[in-house]
């Protein structure tokens, strides 16, 4: 599969969706939404070491910064993610804790550290095909088990190395396209850059697979206006005005990757996130920020 930069691959998926995608109201947020069935994937090549930025709004990487973090401390504990992304986070903390953390899952849940043991594959066992790390567990999630609030989105994902190349692949059941693929992007991303500099590779390429990509209805005027250069608050959001607005979708707005290692980002999570910040103040990022809304 040919890769392209992921502000045409971003751009042109917003396109698709919103020119062919399919109407429906969804049960269980009873919020309209347009869809493309049978899923969607595309690849980005992550050896020009840059952190994928979408570029038609105002991004923050310091959040996926701090996602990553709290994903590789594989803790429930909400305080630290909270702190950093409360706007998300603290719609999904239950009885003091987030239930199906994605990173207690991966390094606790099952008995075993599943990222420790895929890094070690990695330099033990170059050709191993069965390095997937899982955020789904079967036994609680969907299917007529117990409904937490949050029920992980990106379900899981494989890694595996071509002589001093990472490869990842990720699976993403359900993608809110316009608040969440961005994000998710940005943080598997830097998901891999960790694990390559941890054992010592070069981060070569991030496949997403999305099953179910879809808009919910109150961000489809917001797209229309970044497709459209159209920023006429009136339409695309009731009393909201913005002094500073884009008509392009900047270049450059991709900042280096960290290239800090599980450990180092673990004993330093704060000094990383702050590392994020400051590589992305060096790039020319859009200003318009749609404040759009987290659909529970």
């Amino acid at each position: 599969m040919k890769s392209q930069p992921f502000q045409q691959v971003y751009r042109d998926l917003l396109s698709e969706i919103m020119d062919n995608g399919v109407d429906e109201k969804n049960a269980r947020t009873n919020v309209q939404i347009k869809m493309l069935q049978g899923g969607h994937s595309f690849k980005l090549d992550l050896t020009d070491g840059k952190l994928p930025i979408a570029g038609n709004r105002r991004y923050f990487p310091q959040v996926a910064a701090a996602e990553t973090a709290w994903q590789f401390m594989g803790t429930k504990d909400p305080e630290f993610i909270v702190g950093k992304a409360p706007k998300l986070w603290s719609k999904f903390v239950e009885d003091g804790e987030l239930k199906t953390a994605y990173g207690y899952r991966w390094r606790k849940e099952f008995g075993r550290d599943q990222l420790a043991l895929a890094c070690k594959e990695l330099k033990d066992n170059p050709t191993n095909r069965q390095l997937f790390v899982s955020a789904w567990d079967p036994r609680h999630d969907g299917l007529g088990g117990e409904q937490p609030k949050n029920i992980p989105c990106p379900v899981g994902f494989t890694v595996s190395r071509y002589n001093h190349d990472l490869h990842m692949s990720v699976f993403i059941r359900s993608s809110d396209v316009f608040v969440g693929l961005p994000y998710d992007v940005m943080a598997y991303a830097l998901t891999a850059d960790a694990i390559a500099a941890t054992v010592g590779l070069r981060p070569a390429s991030l496949h997403v697979t999305l099953a179910h990509p879809h808009l919910y209805k109150p961000h489809w005027n917001a797209t229309r206006a970044c497709l459209t250069g159209d920023w006429d608050s009136s339409e695309w959001r009731e009393q909201k005005e913005f002094a500073d607005v884009a008509t392009t979708w900047p270049t450059d707005v991709s900042p280096n990757l960290p290239g800090w290692g599980i450990g180092m980002i673990e004993g330093h999570p704060d000094a990383y996130i702050d590392v994020v910040k400051q590589l992305t103040r060096r790039t020319s990022q859009n200003p318009w920020n749609p404040l759009p809304e987290v659909i529970e």
